[in-house]
């Protein structure tokens, strides 16, 4: 048998009737291109599905990664998002279209339905790690506070390794890019060594 025929067995069950899924999510960085990977993976496994991904972005927060949202207009049967704002939610919200968070952020926000990982257990394995590690500090790098996530991560690297972790200290959103870099390397320079640093994510950890 010729290897580029396949058979028709092997081929996933294509639906009649296929769904249009909007991805709100910005391919800012690896998490979330991950999930857009992931949920386009399904659909070429499952069939049945085909995909929105808008191209325009806002960044209300004026930092380097955007906002991906729904257009007006825009019909389909669900919507994968990343609830990072009052207004992102309510655009979903309106759409009366069943939706899904996949981000923490959306953990503050009752009406959102969340597939996410769990926030404490990543907080008590990188406290484990660094713990396994026998650093005589840590230190710990999260999230502004003008983004609103919630502390479950933080608090559960706290309750792991006690007290003593030292935490950065953001700039304020009206100086936030201007001093942003200069008072991290600062904070890193000023620190007791040797020492375990936990970051919220990889691009700050780069």
């Amino acid at each position: 048998m010729n290897d580029s025929i396949v058979s028709r067995s092997s081929l996933p069950q294509r639906v009649a009737n296929r769904s249009r899924i909007a991805l709100l999510i910005h391919a800012s960085n690896n998490f979330n291109r991950l999930i857009i990977l992931g949920a386009s993976s399904y659909g070429r496994n499952h069939g049945g599905w085909e995909f929105f991904y808008p191209t325009a972005s806002r960044n209300d927060l004026h930092l380097p990664k955007g906002e991906v949202t729904l257009p007006e207009g825009w019909h389909g049967e669900g919507i994968l998002f990343r609830c990072t704002s009052d207004g992102i939610l309510s655009t979903v919200t309106r759409s009366q279209l069943p939706a899904v968070n996949v981000s923490w952020r959306g953990l503050t926000y009752s009406g959102a339905t969340s597939v996410i990982a769990d926030p404490i257990q990543c907080g008590e394995m990188g406290a484990d790690y660094l713990n396994s590690k026998h650093y005589d500090h840590f230190g710990y790098v999260g999230v502004p506070e003008l983004q609103g996530y919630n502390s479950d991560l933080p608090d559960a690297i706290r309750n792991r390794i006690g007290s003593h972790l030292l935490e950065f200290e953001f700039p304020d959103r009206e100086n936030y890019r201007l001093r942003l870099r200069t008072q991290l390397e600062n904070w890193l320079v000023s620190l007791p060594k040797p020492i375990g640093i936990i970051t919220w994510s990889t691009d700050q950890a780069r």
